[in-house]
C-alpha cells in the first residue's frame, strides 16, 4: 500500500507582512498493489477543527471517517482497485487569522550611498511551537537613485 499526501498553501500578505488571506488545500491518495491489502482501512489522526472542510471520495464511508477517523470503503466486502491511485480524501482550510501562517517574512532596506542598496530578508517559521529564524541578504547596485521612502 502506498499513501500519497499532497498539500498546497497559498498566502496573500499585505505590504507590511500582515495576512490578507490564506488557503490550504490537500489530497490523500491510496494505491494498493497487493491483493491481500485491497480491503484495508487506514487510521488517521483527525483534527476537531471545524474550519477545515473535508470531502471524501463517493465510495468512502463518511461515517467511518467521522466516528473512528478511518478511511475505508462504504462496502467493506468490495476491495480498492489495484495499482490505481484513488483520491480518498480532500480538504480545504481558509483563514485570515495571522496566527495560522506557517512562514512570515520581513524586508529591511539600508542605503549605503546613492548607487548601493543592501536588502535584508528575514524568514520566521514556526516548527512544533519553536520559532526558527533565517536571514538572507542581497545587495543591489544601480545607476539611479530612488526617491521613494524606505519601508520596513
Amino acid at each position: 500500500m502506498h499513501a500519497k499526501l499532497e498539500e498546497k498553501i497559498v498566502v496573500v500578505a499585505n505590504r507590511d507582512g500582515g495576512l490578507e488571506t490564506m488557503e490550504v488545500t490537500g489530497m490523500l491518495s491510496l494505491r494498493i498493489s497487493d491483493d491481500a491489502l485491497a480491503k484495508i482501512r487506514m487510521q488517521l489522526h483527525n483534527t476537531p477543527n471545524k474550519a477545515i472542510q473535508l470531502q471524501t471520495h463517493p465510495n468512502i464511508d463518511k461515517e467511518l471517517l467521522k466516528t473512528r477517523s478511518q478511511i475505508g470503503l462504504k462496502n467493506p466486502a468490495k476491495p480498492f482497485p489495484l495499482n490505481t491511485d484513488v483520491g480518498v480524501l480532500k480538504w480545504r482550510f481558509q483563514t485570515t487569522e495571522e496566527s495560522n501562517i506557517p512562514l512570515s517574512s520581513k524586508f529591511e532596506k539600508a542605503e549605503f550611498d546613492r548607487n548601493d542598496t543592501n536588502v535584508l530578508l528575514y524568514f520566521k517559521q514556526s516548527t512544533a511551537g519553536r520559532p526558527t529564524t533565517a536571514r538572507a541578504a542581497a545587495t543591489s547596485t544601480s545607476s539611479t537613485s530612488s526617491s521613494r521612502p524606505s519601508s520596513n
